[in-house]
């Protein structure tokens, strides 16, 4: 057994307020903390170590296609929201690069611009890799 996991064995033993929060779960030493010369317990930081799935590049490549798609057939973004069943602000932020979309935001966007998924994300990693270089340099 690693020093680890015996200190989280540890807490868990000697606080029996924490043990229910930590039981079933994979916690290591990292994942509590000191406070006051007490240990506490922030099973929310597991996931937030997963979390981190966000491209910015990859965002901002594949809103500046969709604005260019939108653009092409000459609808504001207004008209594109409208279209697509997005809110406004939403749309904006998308091809801003700001907001990560999922799968379903995906489909909705490719179905108002009369394409499919497949043609919206074409030649995406090019332009991934396009933006890398840009902003290496």
């Amino acid at each position: 057994m690693s020093l680890l996991s015996e200190l989280t064995r540890s807490v868990i033993a000697s606080n029996k307020r924490l043990a229910p929060w930590l039981t079933g779960t994979h916690l290591s030493a990292t994942h509590l903390a000191v406070d006051d010369l007490r240990i506490l317990a922030e099973p929310w930081r597991v996931q937030e170590e997963k979390r981190k799935k966000k491209d910015e590049v990859v965002q901002q490549a594949l809103g500046t296609r969709i604005r260019q798609l939108r653009e092409k057939k000459g609808w504001s973004q207004e008209d594109f929201a409208a279209r697509s069943g997005l809110h406004r602000t939403f749309v904006g932020n998308i091809e801003r690069g700001l907001k990560n979309t999922t799968i379903l935001t995906l489909m909705m966007i490719s179905r108002a611009l009369g394409i499919t998924v497949t043609e919206l994300l074409r030649g995406l990693e090019k332009r991934v890799e396009e933006l890398r270089k840009r902003t290496a340099r």
